[in-house]
């Protein structure tokens, strides 16, 4: 290699470099392997040199130009406690006139997960401009290689690339392997990305590569550079924790779509044979020796992978679950890729991280609300009797298709406080459950008025209304307005006569599925049972009951709950059945 006297060139770039602190008093210096000898040039031109760590526990400040060295120590998270000190010291002395470059191996992209705003907000600057003497140069990337020919070419772009961080070198391995971009056309790249490469010395200021080859010397490095590592940030552990939540949604939706559709053998009937096989053998070798069929499997949706969940979900008839067929498409395609790098490779692209999080968001705002068809759906409060009244409720509720949309999670709320409703009215006296003389039965209307309160003091209470007119040309009893539009109606009745559950669904169910229309085909019947109950009162699990029928082609369904009057006190009771 030819002797070239570069220096007078770096001269003229290190006196920029003084000129532009008089305009920014803090420039971010992205210095790494392929110019690190330049750094010490910035001495000639009145910069005082100093590394961050001796100006964080030092109150002596010497100079006031001042370049801090080895910035990227601090781009760790173990570091992010540290650049929050040195924010506040830094600026503290700006105050008093002195300017600083921050000098770092590693490109600001590093520094964004940490929200460092000093290096954000820093002027961005890089080394020595490629120049009239770069054109003698071979090759002309290598700066460093110019004042020590015994590096070697490769050893420098491999230390080049490992200062970018493992995120952007994950990024230029997927544009040349994954986007089909054996030329590394820059523009696959962001704003972000492509400053770091210029600062790395990797493009010029068009986005031309200055490294001879690009494309068979990049997958020889970045394969050197990539194998066997993972990154260990936090950062990256965060991703992972919200990667696992989404996986679990998913999961939770599968599985509470299935036992509503195919009931306790739903692994037999929606799994496939190839996914049977591939479950069986994972179980059997790791946590379930025994296992020899898919039943032997306690839940076998856990050892499926979120590519195999999403498979599972196109190919087994589950519906489109809140999303329409296009995301579904767009979620297998994208999640799938991402979990491959995180298995294989052990670390991701901030594209990647943003697939993550953009997914995290949908699932839980688009597939939450098939929670609710999940037997296991259930409030750590509630009793185990009404726990098991209310997976009844929801396993005869889950063969309308009406209840598994999210229409359906709001229903299943108005049920919940509907059934606590009316354990609350069995438990307590009110003036219309009590005996009445001849000629003065209770109206339906004091039950009516004592709902509605009774929802009052509940969440839904903002959003429930009585006597409302003009509902499928009648007047309403109760109704719960649930999101983006849906309605809810309770009918309110009384029955003198046979308050049976079949003469009940035959008397009133006409009458409250009308209702339902224009709305959800969800509704509720809340009877007041002033039958005689002489010989005993009905438990609260017999007072309520589902009664779905096919109307015009569409399934409607009513809950109906009976609330026992004419109640005696249990000593009457006893004195009455002891008579008898």
């Amino acid at each position: 290699m030819s002797a070239i006297d570069i220096r007078p060139h770096w001269r003229e770039w290190a006196q920029s470099i003084a000129e532009k602190t008089d305009v920014s008093t803090i420039v971010f210096l992205q210095l790494g392997s392929n110019y690190l000898a330049s750094v010490d040039l910035l001495s000639e031109v009145g910069f005082s040199l100093q590394s961050v760590e001796s100006f964080l526990d030092n109150d002596e400040v010497e100079g006031n130009r001042i370049v801090l060295t080895g910035l990227d120590d601090l781009a760790t998270a173990s570091g992010e406690q540290r650049l929050g000190m040195l924010r506040i010291k830094v600026l503290e002395q700006v105050r008093g006139g002195r300017r600083f470059v921050l000098q770092s191996r590693a490109p600001r992209i590093v520094y964004e997960s940490r929200g460092s705003l000093l290096v954000m907000d820093a002027t961005f600057m890089t080394g020595p401009p490629k120049s009239s003497w770069a054109e003698q140069a071979s090759p002309s990337f290598i700066f460093e290689a110019e004042l020590d020919p015994a590096r070697p070419f490769r050893s420098v772009l491999r230390d080049t690339l490992s200062e970018l961080g493992l995120s952007l070198c994950a990024r230029l391995d997927r544009v040349i392997y994954e986007l089909g971009n054996p030329d590394l056309n820059a523009h696959n790249l962001d704003g972000s990305e492509t400053e770091a490469l210029r600062g790395a010395g990797l493009l010029n200021s068009s986005n031309r590569w200055e490294v001879p080859d690009p494309s068979a010397l990049m997958r020889r490095e970045l394969t050197d550079v990539l194998d066997g590592k993972r990154d260990a940030t936090l950062h990256l552990t965060a991703v992972v924790e919200e990667f696992d939540a989404l996986t679990s949604t998913l999961r939770r939706t599968l599985r509470a779509a299935a036992r509503a559709r195919w009931g306790p053998g739903w692994a037999v009937e929606c799994i496939p044979q190839d996914f049977a096989e591939s479950i069986i053998k994972r179980a059997s070798s790791d946590l379930m020796p025994l296992a020899e069929s898919i039943e032997d499997v306690r839940d076998a949706l856990l050892w499926l992978n979120v590519r195999e969940l999403l498979r599972l979900r196109r190919d087994c008839s589950f519906g489109r679950l809140g999303m329409g067929e296009a995301a579904w498409k767009m979620a297998e395609r994208e999640l799938g890729a991402v979990e491959d790098r995180l298995r294989f490779f052990g670390h991701l692209t901030r594209q990647d991280e943003e697939c993550v999080r953009k997914w995290s968001g949908l699932f839980a705002d688009k597939l939450s609300h098939t929670g609710h068809l999940d037997r296991t759906h259930s409030s750590p409060a509630q009793a185990q009797r009404e726990a098991e009244l209310l997976d009844r409720i929801r396993d005869d509720l889950a063969v309308n298709p009406a209840f598994g949309t999210p229409a359906g999670a709001a229903f299943l709320d108005l049920v919940t406080t509907t059934l606590r409703f009316l354990k609350r009215t069995s438990d307590t006296s009110a003036k219309y459950t009590r005996p009445f003389p001849a000629g003065k039965a209770p109206k339906e209307a004091a039950l009516q008025e004592h709902f509605y309160w009774y929802l009052g003091s509940t969440g839904i209470g903002d959003t429930s209304y009585t006597e409302v007119p003009n509902m499928a040309t009648g007047r309403v009893d109760v109704l719960v307005l649930g999101d983006n539009g849906t309605r809810f109606v309770t009918e309110v009745k009384r029955e003198l006569g046979d308050a049976s559950m079949t003469s009940l669904a035959s008397s009133y169910f006409g009458q409250a599925s009308d209702y339902q229309v224009n709305n959800e085909p969800l509704g509720q019947l809340l009877v007041l049972d002033l039958t005689s109950h002489t010989n005993g009162v009905p438990s609260v699990k017999d007072s309520v009951h589902v009664e779905t029928r096919d109307v015009g082609g569409t399934l409607r369904s009513i809950v109906i709950y009976v609330v026992r009057g004419n109640r005696p006190p249990p000593s009457a009771i006893r004195t009455l059945a002891s008579k008898a």
